[in-house]
């Protein structure tokens, strides 16, 4: 936190920098970077070191068991003390309110270290399960203990991913996810609806400007029977949402299991306002090439209007590696030629890189294109070319 941002002559300010430790031993190492507008000292650069030393603690503090079924309750997991002072102190009890909680203090003798074992019983409700474990200890200092459990019960079908991403980004080919759903008797499980529900639309963080709060979008998805109880679904984002918006929802599958006649899987779907493109250049070729593809999502033809550059503000190129950065403009050192693709909807951008790079340069370039794309008026690439030897 900066107290004053604006420093009259003769006057000083503060800069207050946290950070959260942790409970591991551990050296931390950070680069303070600020901006100023001294021609002098327009970077300044403040190395930040810490040693986090951990006196008496339990961990982790937060245990996560993933994905327990029901039927079989989850492996065994440790808590155990860490820091310099545990072999001065003893674990007195553990205990927590839940009933599907088994905790079992292991003897320290039999251990380098003292720990405590958990699962969750077999049996458990379906859904998600949140809990608190309460660790005694003998130190007058830290008593008392609090450990979180959390955990996704699950009947006799198990799905993977427990959240579906999609990060699009402008004109480019979006890849289908892959759902994959297990059960345990495959002789009478069955899926045999799938709906899209609970839509929910938000701006992305990192925007410096209002985001087009046109959510509509589609999706399509093709289910393959592979055997044994596992089904696949490849789930296709064909028509993508507008640029710069975070949308999140929820697949809901139907099926004939009466444990779990609903499954309920959230999605993400996060549109970017930015394409980047890497160039690996060799030292000793000078027209190195890249093809990219431009992809319309609605299948039909676009026109691509013109090419511009774009000023990278100082400040933005101050906070980057300086060191052998070179800000590269297009035709005097990146050619583009459009071309039209295979498909009608597609169009074909060749990058060629017109310049030498040295080993270890960098080259960025940043440019616009406009198109008669709805939503897609101008689209920002950024180039980042590096030299190997």
């Amino acid at each position: 936190m900066i107290m004053k941002r604006q420093v009259p002559p003769g006057e000083e300010s503060q800069i207050k920098v946290s950070f959260l430790a942790g409970y591991n031993d551990r050296f931390y190492e950070q680069d303070l970077k600020i901006v100023t507008n001294d021609p002098d000292n327009e970077l300044i650069i403040i190395k930040l070191l810490a040693y986090v030393d951990v006196i008496f603690s339990v961990e982790p503090r937060i245990l996560n068991l993933g994905n327990v079924p029901s039927h079989k309750g989850s492996k065994t997991w440790y808590l155990k003390l860490v820091g310099r002072d545990y072999r001065k102190y003893k674990i007195l009890s553990a205990q927590s309110d839940n009933d599907f909680l088994q905790i079992t203090i292991q003897p320290v003798e039999k251990r380098i270290y003292p720990r405590i074992a958990v699962r969750l019983k077999k049996g458990i409700p379906i859904g998600i399960f949140k809990d608190k474990i309460q660790v005694f200890t003998s130190n007058p200092e830290k008593p008392t203990m609090e450990i979180s459990v959390q955990a996704k019960i699950i009947g006799n079908v198990e799905v993977s991913p427990a959240v579906v991403r999609f990060y699009v980004s402008p004109l480019e080919t979006i890849p289908p996810q892959q759902i994959t759903i297990k059960h345990s008797n495959s002789a009478l499980f069955n899926i045999f609806k799938i709906d899209f529900l609970d839509k929910d639309v938000g701006v992305t963080e990192y925007l410096y400007h209002p985001a087009n709060s046109d959510s509509d979008m589609e999706f399509d998805y093709e289910m393959l029977d592979k055997g044994d109880g596992k089904s696949i679904i490849w789930l296709h984002l064909i028509k993508p949402p507008k640029p710069r918006l975070l949308i999140r929802g929820k697949i809901r599958l139907m099926t004939n299991d009466p444990s779990q006649e609903e499954i309920v899987i959230p999605y993400k779907v996060q549109t970017r306002n930015k394409r980047y493109v890497h160039i690996n250049a060799m030292s000793t070729v000078l027209d190195t090439r890249k093809e990219i593809i431009l992809h319309n999502f609605d299948g039909s033809e676009f026109k691509v209007f013109t090419i511009e550059n774009v000023d990278i503000p100082r400040s933005e190129l101050l906070l980057k590696n300086m060191n052998n950065l070179v800000v590269g403009r297009i035709e005097e050192d990146l050619a583009i030629d459009i071309e039209q693709g295979a498909q009608q909807y597609e169009k074909k951008m060749i990058l060629t890189l017109k310049r030498h790079l040295k080993p270890g340069e960098k080259l960025l370039n940043r440019f616009k294109i406009v198109t008669d794309i709805p939503g897609y008026e101008e689209v920002l690439f950024e180039i980042n070319a590096t030299c190997s030897l």
